[in-house]
């Protein structure tokens, strides 16, 4: 029955059927618990959130884990052709080209002496 109420197929049925109880051996009568303040519906509705909640959370993880785990193993080019992946390697290796900065030569002479041998590298 908690199978069936964390699916949300036909719970209202089995609440219904919890309410009417009387107890072992004994037929159910309607709305048997009103005095007791309906402790089952609230039973039963945390349960339909929580198991809910529970199986959205789990469905959504393993979705997520999946995908992540075809992106590592793809470089996140799951879906390009072969053209398409050579592109984009060939654009990433030309972000990570960067040119060399110039630096104007300093006007005083002893900067200057200093200067000159470290830009030769």
């Amino acid at each position: 029955a908690l199978f069936q109420i964390s699916t949300l197929e036909q719970w209202p049925p089995i609440m219904h059927n919890a309410i009417d109880m009387t107890g072992i051996d004994m037929q159910p009568v309607i709305n048997a618990t009103q005095s007791a303040f309906y402790w089952p519906a609230l039973y039963f509705v945390a349960a339909v959130f929580l198991c809910s909640y529970v199986l959205a959370n789990l469905f959504v993880g393993v979705i997520l884990q999946h995908f992540a785990r075809f992106r590592g193993m793809h470089d996140g080019s799951i879906l390009l052709s072969t053209d398409q992946r050579a592109w984009v390697h060939t654009q990433r290796k030309m972000l990570k080209l960067r040119p060399k900065p110039l630096y104007d030569i300093p006007t005083n002479p002893v900067r200057a002496f200093c200067f000159r041998p470290t830009q030769s590298l």
